[in-house]
């Protein structure tokens, strides 16, 4: 595990678990905790101590070398980061203290990645002491806990491993059949950022689990049953307006009222603004293709050229909003969506593009301004547009992010930005304090010097120009650098040096999603 996903790791307070049982059903739990009660004790293992339901899948499943998938999410902060491994043989231990089952094991991980935080709710979840009850509901009664819910977990069985993912939208974006006295479950996959795990998994074994939790009530609902992945045209005709979906036949569920020892701290729950409109299945009333009609809109009003390959672009917003420096506004560009194909070896993007795009603003207030590089199939649209030739106008969906929210805590700043990069900067350097000690170090083509220009000159302290690429001595050479806060946004492989230069946190904003 990166230094960074230890650290998050070790100051969660629930962790989800993926486990399978004898017969080989994946099962996903939330394991909770105070801060603390998950951590990493080395960069290879995860350990963890907790109170958890009787009937909670976890408890049941785990043995020792058994595999285990986790997800760490902070639902704050929309962060996740995945990790895969074994129980640790000698490791594993289950107390009755009372009434209480106790669970205590080390994972030796094998695999971690993170993940985008595109279609997650953000909310904040606190620890809670309950005491659940495990009860039977009806097929009516799972029906509405399902509609309800906002966020899925999804554990699934691949031929070697396991892993647990989140799945989010708005609520009752999981779609329930419960004809001929059996509980289907059905979870639309929106465009992300095609890692396809989850699916892949299921083409492999045709099993699936699902766990539905209530934050406001602390109830659980544990789903797992036989599962198939529906493309194309044949999820368009089961849930019109999808291209993926999985379909779950639940063959086993259990209920625990008061079983996830969370609370909902505050009532603010903010919805991503990547979430699609809600699809019905085919067969439910009222299952036409909804139009996502945005409660904004954006008409383009400038464009100017930067670079050979960079534009500004700016946007008059029907309904004006307010943004923090470092956010993004999230645009709807379905516009360039020309209907489902099942091959397109000139554009394959397109096959699972939702055409939803987000793009850093550059401007402070009135007008959302930003600078983007012709690389995909919206942006080389925005940039053959015509202006003069035709209005253009967009639905804005709303803005997002939360990058360099506590950048005037500190006093000595260093901006790390790869060419496009340097957008998030642009503004963050607008509103720095005067106390705060700027540095940059810029990487680039040779044209991207006006990007560079965007930039407020007179915050910088320290500035230096090399035609080669970034090394570590750069980064070293950087005054006082032990002493700043490290921000840093690029391509991947710029991030990851970064990282690998410093054993300070960097603060890494991604563009993939």
């Amino acid at each position: 595990m990166p230094m960074q996903h230890q650290a998050f790791f070790s100051n969660l307070s629930y962790f989800v678990c993926g486990t399978c049982n004898a017969d080989g059903q994946p099962w996903a739990s939330i394991l909770c905790g105070p801060p603390g009660f998950l951590r990493a004790v080395s960069p290879t293992h995860l350990a963890f101590s907790t109170a958890v339901p009787e009937d909670d899948p976890g408890l049941q499943n785990m043995a020792e070398d058994t595999q285990v998938a986790g997800l760490g999410i902070d639902l704050a902060n929309r962060r996740r980061n995945k990790v895969f491994g074994r129980i640790q043989p000698g490791m594993l231990r289950r107390e009755t203290n009372g009434e209480e089952k106790m669970l205590q094991a080390i994972i030796t991980t094998e695999e971690s990645i993170g993940n985008c935080p595109k279609y997650i709710n953000m909310r904040k979840l606190v620890y809670h002491k309950r005491s659940g009850t495990t009860k039977n509901l009806t097929l009516a009664q799972c029906a509405e806990h399902i509609a309800a819910a906002d966020m899925i977990f999804m554990a699934s069985r691949g031929p070697k491993d396991l892993d647990v993912n989140h799945r989010g939208g708005q609520p009752g974006f999981i779609r329930v059949d419960t004809a001929d006295d059996v509980l289907v479950v059905y979870v639309p996959d929106y465009s992300g950022n095609q890692l396809f795990s989850s699916l892949g998994n299921i083409e492999s074994t045709a099993v699936a689990g699902i766990t539905i939790p209530h934050y406001d009530t602390g109830d659980m609902l544990y789903l797992t049953g036989e599962a198939v992945n529906l493309f194309g045209k044949d999820a368009a005709k089961c849930m019109p307006g999808v291209q993926r979906l999985t379909r779950i036949k639940v063959t086993s569920r259990r209920f625990v009222a008061q079983g996830l020892n969370l609370r909902l701290e505050g009532e603010d729950v903010a919805m991503s603004p990547y979430n699609p409109p809600i699809y019905r299945l085919s067969r439910e009333p009222g299952h036409r293709l909804p139009k996502q009609e945005a409660s904004n809109k954006a008409t383009l009003v400038a464009v100017q050229a930067l670079t050979p390959t960079v534009n500004k672009y700016t946007w008059r917003l029907e309904t004006p909003v307010k943004w923090q420096p470092g956010q993004f506004g999230v645009f709807d560009f379905g516009i360039c969506n020309e209907g489902y194909e099942h091959m397109n070896d000139q554009h394959p993007q397109l096959l699972n593009d939702s055409f939803i795009r987000s793009w850093t603003i550059t401007s402070q207030e009135g007008n959302i301004e930003m600078m983007v590089r012709k690389s995909g199939v919206v942006s080389r649209f925005l940039a053959n547009h015509k202006l003069e030739h035709e209005e253009l106008s967009v639905p804005f969906l709303g803005v997002g992010g939360d990058y360099g929210s506590g950048i005037n805590k500190a006093k000595k700043v260093l901006f790390v930005a790869g060419g496009i990069g340097i957008t998030p900067f642009v503004t963050l350097s607008q509103t720095l304090g005067n106390h705060v000690n700027l540095a940059i170090l810029f990487s680039g083509k040779p044209t991207d010097d006006k990007l560079l220009e965007q930039i407020d000159a007179s915050q910088v302290s320290y500035s230096q120009q090399f035609h080669r690429r970034m090394i570590k001595q750069d980064f070293e050479a950087v005054p006082d650098i032990e002493e700043r806060d490290v921000y840093c946004c690029g391509p991947p492989g710029l991030v990851k040096s970064v990282e690998s230069w410093t054993t300070k946190p960097v603060y890494a904003e991604s563009f993939e999603f």
